[in-house]
């Protein structure tokens, strides 16, 4: 196989990881070994990464850390929604590779053919869906009020929250993001 085929595959392999994480930073798309970057040292890692922005197939910014996403791709770059999506991220690379292959992210829950809500994971095991939230910073009442549409529906569905607010969740399975991001 070719240099420039070999090439082309690992591109293609990080744009489909990036595609479905819609936003991720180097870390994270190492731990998805995307392209095999997970084989390679985190400064080549960002190298690959930067030729790929410098051939017009990602976009980046520093929020702290260097995000990474598919150029034109949604735009979770702006207010807190970036932080959102790399805490959604972690926690489906931290379930494990069968886990993040089988996943959907932002998942329409619909009833009567009206979409009622939209849940950030949803993953189909035995026939049944389960559905996760994560939670990072919204009010009590929007807490409640998922709660209760997804107690309505009679759905199984897990929070993902900081252990600070796990309160604001009662009566809900629970998994708390500093047990996985420890």
């Amino acid at each position: 196989m070719l240099v420039s085929e070999k090439r082309k595959r690992r591109e293609l392999e990080i744009i489909s990881k990036l595609d479905k994480l819609q936003i991720s930073h180097v870390g994270q798309l190492m731990a998805l070994n995307a392209g095999g970057l997970g084989e390679a040292s985190r400064r080549n890692a960002l190298r690959v990464l930067r030729e790929m922005e410098r051939d017009g197939y990602l976009d980046s910014k520093r929020i702290g850390v260097k995000l990474f996403r598919v150029r034109g791709g949604n735009d979770n770059f702006h207010g807190g929604m970036w932080e959102h999506t790399l805490l959604r991220n972690d926690f489906a690379i931290w379930m494990g590779r069968e886990f993040f292959e089988n996943c959907r992210f932002e998942v329409p829950i619909r009833a009567k053919g009206k979409e009622i809500l939209r849940a950030d994971i949803g993953i189909l095991r035995g026939g049944e869906w389960i559905f996760y939230e994560i939670d990072r910073r919204q009010s009590k009442r929007a807490n409640i009020q998922k709660i209760e549409k997804y107690k309505k529906l009679n759905l199984d569905f897990r929070v993902v929250c900081y252990r600070h607010r796990v309160g604001m969740w009662e009566g809900c399975k629970h998994i708390v993001v500093e047990d996985f991001k420890g």
